[in-house]
């Protein structure tokens, strides 16, 4: 109960703490914006973050929706389904190796398409092997 000075100068303290405690926590907020690592990139960086979810979070509750569906109505076709959607991306990726594996072969026969082979007129078949007699005896008692 009390006064009306009392009351009223601890209602006014109150005020004043709430307004301190505001202007605490908005000093804090702006520092950690402002000493944050990305530096002037940090509003870009959030504008980026918010398209891209925006982008994303339709196909993501999409997606979402159609495995609820088919597991409430289709429960059976679920594991048919998902087996197929399993083999469908292996199979891409088979593809997609095979590819960069196609593209790397040919790559390395140009890149070696002028070196020297192995042919009969090739210099390369005109070296010889000199091979020590000593280790040939050793070889053969072995």
């Amino acid at each position: 109960m009390g006064c009306k000075n009392c009351n009223q100068q601890k209602q006014n303290n109150r005020v004043s703490e709430d307004q301190s405690n505001d202007t605490k926590d908005n000093s804090f907020i702006e520092n950690v914006m402002h000493d944050s690592d990305f530096g002037d990139n940090g509003f870009i960086l959030k504008i980026v973050v918010f398209l891209v979810l925006g982008i994303l979070l339709p196909f993501i509750l999409a997606a979402l929706l159609l495995q609820l569906f088919l597991h409430f109505f289709l429960p059976k076709s679920v594991l048919k389904i998902n087996t197929g959607i399993k083999n469908f991306f292996k199979k891409l990726g088979n593809k997609y190796f095979k590819f960069i594996k196609v593209v790397h072969e040919n790559r390395r026969e140009k890149q070696f398409a002028e070196n020297r082979g192995y042919e009969e007129d090739s210099e390369l078949l005109d070296i010889e092997v000199h091979e020590d007699m000593k280790n040939n005896k050793n070889m053969e008692v072995n």
